[in-house]
C-alpha cells in the first residue's frame, strides 16, 4: 500500500531525527580530532603542517556544528507542524501511539510495554491513526 502525504511527512519527521543524530555523531568524531591535535606545550617546537591540521580540524568543526544546528532547527519546526496533525486525531490512545513513534522516536517494542499491549496492536493503532489522519488530511484539503 502506497502511503500518503500525511504518513509522508510523519516519517521525513522520523528521517530527519535520525539525520540530526548522525551529524552530531560526526561532529563528536571531528571535536575528538581537533582534540588530539592541542595546541604544544609551551618550549615545544611546532610544524607548520600540525598548525594548518588544527586549523582545517577547527574549520570542519565549526562548519559541522553549523550543519547540526540548521538541521537541529529544521527538526523542531517538522516537529511541531508533526505535533498539530497527530493533535487532529480524535481517540487519544491512537494519538500516544503516533506521538510515541513520530515525535518520541520510540520503538514498537517501547510503546508496546508502556500501553500494556502487544507489538502487534501498536502496529495496527498506528495504521488506523494513519488511515484517520490521511482522510482528514484528504477531507480538508491539507498538504503536507
Amino acid at each position: 500500500m502506497d502511503k500518503g502525504p500525511a504518513e509522508r511527512f510523519l516519517e521525513t519527521v522520523k528521517a530527519q531525527k535520525g539525520l540530526v543524530a548522525a551529524l552530531e555523531r560526526d561532529c563528536e568524531r571531528i571535536r575528538a580530532e581537533v582534540i588530539s591535535l592541542r595546541s604544544p606545550a609551551l618550549g615545544e617546537r611546532v610544524q607548520s603542517s600540525r598548525k594548518a591540521d588544527l586549523s582545517d580540524a577547527v574549520i570542519r568543526l565549526e562548519d559541522a556544528e553549523r550543519n547540526v544546528s540548521r538541521e537541529l532547527k529544521r527538526l523542531i519546526r517538522l516537529r511541531e507542524e508533526a505535533q498539530k496533525l497527530i493533535a487532529r486525531e480524535a481517540a487519544p490512545k491512537l494519538r500516544a501511539v503516533l506521538y510515541s513513534w513520530y515525535i518520541m522516536d520510540e520503538t514498537m517494542a517501547t510503546i508496546a510495554g508502556e500501553m500494556d499491549i502487544s507489538e502487534r496492536h501498536v502496529r495496527r493503532m498506528k495504521q488506523e491513526a494513519i488511515r484517520h489522519l490521511e482522510k482528514l488530511a484528504a477531507d480538508l484539503g491539507l498538504i503536507l
